[in-house]
C-alpha cells in the first residue's frame, strides 16, 4: 500500500498519468490499475478523472496533503542510515 501511496503522490506532483508512468517505469495502464486498487483499498475514491483531465476528491486532497513529504522524509532516513554505515 506505501508504494501505491507514494505512486499517488508523484502522479499529483507531475500531474500526468504518462509522465507518473514513466518516472516510475511502469505502463500508464498499470499505474491507473495500482491507482485504482488503492482507491478500492482505502474504501473512497481520490481522483475524479475523465479522458481529458484528473481533478482530486476532498479525500485525495487529505491524503496527499498528509503523504506529501512522506518519500523526502524516507529518503532523508534512509541516507542517514547509509552515513552511519560508512562511519
Amino acid at each position: 500500500m506505501i508504494d501505491d501511496i507514494l505512486l499517488f503522490i508523484n502522479l499529483i506532483k507531475t500531474n500526468s498519468f504518462n509522465k507518473c508512468s514513466l518516472m516510475n517505469n511502469l505502463s500508464t495502464s498499470t499505474l491507473s490499475r495500482r491507482i485504482k486498487a488503492l482507491e478500492i483499498e482505502l474504501g473512497y475514491q481520490l481522483l475524479q478523472r475523465d479522458s481529458h483531465r484528473m481533478l482530486l476528491t476532498e479525500q485525495g486532497k487529505e491524503l496527499y496533503k498528509e503523504f506529501e513529504n512522506y518519500e523526502n522524509k524516507l529518503f532523508a532516513e534512509l541516507n542517514l542510515i547509509e552515513q552511519e554505515k560508512q562511519a
